[in-house]
């Protein structure tokens, strides 16, 4: 999975970073929970193609309730290109492409 090699990399970078994966009791799940020390910096799911609204709908609702268990607002689902924002029971979830988020990332290392 190219975002986990990402993220992986962006922890060798940054130490203080570590990675987990969210799962609750109805087996909902976000792919990434990104903390630094004792904060949640960002959850994240990736997703190749989520124009599917079930897709779309499991992503999302896993993310929400990872952010109310957690305590995190800051929500992103990674595509290979669908790009939007969407404010979710008064969340904002950030859809991102692939290659952004990882130019991104290559822009935080500097």
């Amino acid at each position: 999975n190219v975002v986990f090699l990402e993220l992986c990399h962006r922890k060798a970078i940054n130490p203080l970073m570590e990675i987990f994966h969210w799962q609750d009791y109805k087996k909902r799940e976000v792919d990434f929970v990104i903390k630094e020390g004792k904060d949640v910096r960002e959850l994240i799911q990736a997703c190749a193609v989520i124009d599917d609204l079930n897709i779309k709908k499991r992503e999302t609702t896993a993310l929400l309730k990872a952010s109310e268990e957690i305590g995190c607002d800051n929500l992103s689902v990674i595509t290979l290109d669908y790009e939007d924002e969407e404010m979710i029971n008064k969340k904002r979830i950030v859809f991102k492409s692939l290659w952004k988020w990882l130019i991104e990332g290559t822009r935080d290392e500097r």
